[in-house]
């Protein structure tokens, strides 16, 4: 099977372990990234200027219909004023990751080369029925593509620093080997990858080659999906004005 890249896009496989595009798997760590095609999402969702409402009952997942469906709102349990919210595609990639929302709080997220708000408008709590939410999604502009590759950088660069082993394919990696990985991942793919939270998602949360999550190993013996650990880096990092 043969791969090549600027098709417009990339199809990978995902942490939940499925796969987009069937592949074989990679002898090498360093071949890893010429074995995979990730796929493209649409250039804009369409939605109006003034955005979109849906609502949503809590438990539940609901297609956003003015974006022909490409998203999925997904709620949890509506508590004490707050709800865990998963925001994903038609082809399943998380853009929200089970984030807890209030009335009023906005979360930015990317799709193609745009940048969008989901705001969280109504939490309604009901004696007797299901609980329910209101959102409105718009768009928020162009993503600054030279910023967050400067940030996708600054990223690798924290990788690089840090004092954490890595866990990829079953072996430990000391910090720099893993950075430097991460670099020659995303210098094969940088014209599909549009965001720091891209480059997280598709490139430095698991192997292309194997589909098995990266790990981290922190100094006190505990552990933790390396995914988590660098979106808690992102706070470490010079932050947009509109990133969440």
């Amino acid at each position: 099977m043969r791969f090549q890249r600027g098709i417009g896009g990339f199809d990978w496989r995902n942490p939940k372990g499925r796969w987009r595009t069937s592949f074989p798997r990679s002898r090498h760590a360093d071949r890893e990234a010429r074995r995979v095609i990730l796929k493209a999402p649409p250039a804009e969702l369409g939605l109006p200027a003034d955005g979109a409402r849906i609502t949503v009952i809590q438990r539940h997942t609901k297609a956003i219909q003015d974006t022909n469906g490409y998203l999925r709102l997904h709620l949890g349990d509506i508590t004490a004023g707050q709800v865990l919210v998963t925001l994903s595609t038609r082809d399943e990639t998380t853009l929200v990751d089970q984030e807890s929302m209030a009335e009023g709080e906005v979360i930015a997220f990317d799709v193609g080369g745009n940048r969008y708000m989901l705001k969280l408008v109504q939490l309604t709590n009901l004696l007797i029925g299901d609980d329910y939410a209101v959102f409105q999604v718009k768009p928020s502009g162009k993503i600054d593509r030279k910023q967050e590759k400067r940030r996708i950088e600054a990223l690798i660069g924290l990788v690089e620093g840090s004092s954490v082993t890595f866990i990829r394919n079953g072996k430990s990696v000391e910090a720099p080997e893993m950075a430097d990985h991460l670099r020659k991942k995303f210098e094969f793919v940088e014209p599909q990858i549009r965001t720091l939270r891209q480059f997280i998602e598709r490139v430095a949360s698991f192997s292309w080659g194997t589909g098995n999550v990266y790990r981290v190993r922190l100094r006190d013996g505990t552990a933790k999906s390396a995914r988590k650990w660098l979106k808690g880096k992102i706070a470490e990092l010079p932050t947009p004005s509109q990133d969440n």
